[in-house]
């Protein structure tokens, strides 16, 4: 049990294409909740997710993170700034940000993978900067 329970409810497990029109320039959290509630050993849900063309994650699998029965997050800091997205350090080319539409997409290798709920949150300048400096959201995972 987490404190965020009803998030873990429900679960996409399939491949799929999240859109999220942001049109306002700033810098944003990205929240992907992930939880194992069926399998107990590793090495049999792998995911894939990408914003746009820059990877987030290859082969992902929870269970070599944390046992089962386990909630987990993983964060990433990004900037949208004059019509340019700017994800872990890459520019997302403008063919795959256009319109300020974010796209999250997920692939499933033996479409098994899945993932809780996606959370994106604008963040204040102050909020950002307090994120860079404590290390408490980096591009990695926390």
């Amino acid at each position: 049990m987490t404190n965020d329970s009803p998030l873990y409810i429900n679960e996409r497990n399939y491949d799929a294409v999240y859109s999220f029109p942001i049109n306002n320039d700033g810098n944003y959290l990205l929240q992907l909740k992930f939880s194992e509630c069926y399998y107990w050993d590793p090495k049999h849900r792998y995911i894939n997710i990408t914003v746009g063309d820059v990877q987030l994650l290859g082969d992902y699998d929870i269970l070599a993170d944390v046992k089962n029965i386990t909630a987990i997050d993983k964060y990433y800091l990004f900037t949208i700034k004059s019509g340019k997205l700017t994800i872990n350090g890459k520019r997302v080319s403008t063919a795959e940000f256009k319109n300020g539409i974010v796209k999250i997409k997920l692939s499933m290798r033996n479409n098994t993978s899945k993932v809780n709920a996606i959370i994106i949150i604008k963040l204040t300048v102050d909020d950002y900067m307090y994120y860079l400096d404590n290390n408490e959201v980096t591009c990695r995972d926390i």
